[in-house]
């Protein structure tokens, strides 16, 4: 390939204006180029995920508990890992170490229905 046929552009890439509508309940856009994906922008709106827990009745009590009810499920399973033979092992572990996960994500969603502006 030789230099002439290399030509830098110094045009600014196409951007693409969305139209913005707000009083509907849908989310704003902004612009965007035409080679990116379109984003939602951040609303102060509460999530989905939060209105519908606070609509079925879960509060942040309860979250806060089964985060502290997984730390002593992944404490019993560890142990109980220790008790199994060579070959089940790696897996008893592996779920011990799976519960372990939960309690911050179970802790965080209780904390996000434990604010009044995120319940909606």
């Amino acid at each position: 390939m030789s230099e002439s046929s290399v030509v830098a552009s110094s045009a600014p890439p196409e951007v693409v204006k969305l139209p913005e509508i707000s009083s509907s309940g849908v989310y704003p856009r902004k612009r965007v180029h035409k080679w990116k994906y379109w984003y939602k922008q951040a609303t102060p709106e509460a999530p989905m995920v939060v209105r519908l827990l606070h609509r079925a009745g879960v509060r942040s009590a309860h979250l806060h508990l089964a985060s502290l009810a997984s730390v002593g499920l992944c404490l019993t399973l560890w142990i109980r890992a220790k008790t199994v033979d060579q070959e089940q092992r790696g897996n008893a572990e592996r779920r011990a170490l799976f519960v372990g996960l939960w309690p911050p994500t179970l802790w965080l969603i209780g904390d996000s229905l434990e604010s009044p502006s995120n319940v909606g």
